[in-house]
């Protein structure tokens, strides 16, 4: 992920609901979410330490971590568009195709729908379901349910489905621990909406491929004799992010 430092993103908005909301628990979230963005370099180097999560127990802690890193990379998964000449050349990247249709002259340029190269959301299963622990294999059937559920919902109808009897389905955890780790895999998910961390690989100025990783770019780098590396950030850098209603997003 980067940073936007220009503007108030929708994330932090996102955030701005549950601190401002009158229930303890979304108000807590609220500032954990809140930690999440301000340790952003933590999160990107691999140093975040789980135990300075504010307000949650134990078990809570690696619930909460694992549900926002895992909507990260759910949110990689996103299809985003590539501008680029006729001649290949790579131009821009956009969060979505009218965006690039509104800038540039569909005549005279190129515009393909690309999702990042990297680690996905089958690799984020993988790896819970080889864990060691208990908690994590949990916390992979609790997180695959919920996927499953939500993954094929567009963005703008979320707020619309009965989250009472969803997660009243969700194995192995209680009603709140479901509240939690839904709304942090919607947090981490709206977060790499709104900073997504990617990089472009051209070859000779001609647009190569997409990442969304430092593995996956390092493994291409391999591939070629030459490249260059650019670390980008969609025009539009709140792609495809929620249509947030406060009434119905945080009812008492």
């Amino acid at each position: 992920m980067t940073r936007n430092q220009t503007a108030t993103t929708r994330v932090e908005e996102f955030v701005s609901l549950f601190k401002q909301s009158e229930t303890d628990v979304y108000q807590d979230l609220g500032d954990v979410y809140q930690h999440y963005i301000d340790n952003i370099e933590a999160i990107n180097d691999g140093s975040f330490d789980i135990t300075t999560i504010p307000h949650f127990t134990e078990r809570g802690k690696p619930v909460i971590h694992g549900g926002v890193m895992f909507g990260i990379t759910w949110g990689k998964e996103s299809e985003l568009v590539v501008v680029t000449k006729q001649n290949g050349e790579f131009v821009n990247i956009y969060g979505a195709r009218k965006a690039a249709e509104h800038a540039v002259d569909t005549a005279t340029y190129n515009i393909q729908e690309v999702v990042p190269q990297g680690r996905g959301v089958t690799d984020e299963f993988n790896a819970m379901e080889s864990a060691e622990t208990e908690l994590l294999h949990e916390l992979g059937d609790a997180i695959e349910y919920l996927y499953d559920v939500y993954s094929n919902q567009t963005v703008d109808g979320i707020e619309s489905i009965d989250n009472e009897t969803v997660l009243g389905d969700v194995p192995h955890f209680n009603h709140e621990t479901s509240i939690v780790l839904l709304y942090s895999m919607l947090f981490g998910r709206q977060w790499e909406y709104s900073d997504p961390g990617l990089w472009v690989i051209t070859e000779n100025g001609e647009f190569d491929s997409l990442h969304g990783s430092n593995q996956s770019v390092t493994e291409r780098e391999l591939q070629l004799d030459s490249c260059t590396v650019e670390a980008v950030t969609p025009v539009d850098n709140d792609r495809q992010a929620f249509t947030i209603d406060k009434n119905t997003l945080l009812t008492d």
